[in-house]
């Protein structure tokens, strides 16, 4: 778990460029990878030329453990590029997914005016 000052975050998930297998398949098994594996849970890139993905229980166990919200972050060699902050209360591991449970972004144009197409963890 990562704390900061203002915020306390765990890390549940996290696809590596290159890694194997597919990242839907994983997201939505109910297997866990790579839990004990320090390697595969950094998010230090530029040091970590592991391809190992991760995913932690908690995803498997999402309904029941109260969840308050979610961020989603892209990174490159070590550094976040991207982020979006959702509303996580009263979700399960698909349905916290979605533009109207967005709270912030990186992206200036997903906001509220802005229609999207689509947008789900499905693609």
């Amino acid at each position: 778990m990562s704390c900061g000052e203002e915020e306390c975050w765990a890390l549940v998930y996290k696809i590596s460029t290159g890694g194997n297998g597919s990242a839907y398949d994983l997201f939505m098994s109910n297997d866990s990878l790579n839990i004990d594996d320090e390697e595969a849970m950094s998010l230090h890139c530029s040091t970590n030329t592991s391809r190992k993905h991760f995913k932690s229980d908690i995803i498997n166990n999402w309904s029941s453990i109260g969840v308050d919200q979610v961020r989603l972050s892209v990174y490159v060699s070590g550094i976040e590029q991207v982020f979006l902050l959702f509303n996580g209360s009263e979700t399960n591991k698909t349905n916290w997914f979605n533009k109207s449970r967005l709270i912030n972004s990186s992206y200036s144009d997903l906001n509220e005016q802005n229609i999207v197409s689509f947008f789900s963890v499905d693609g």
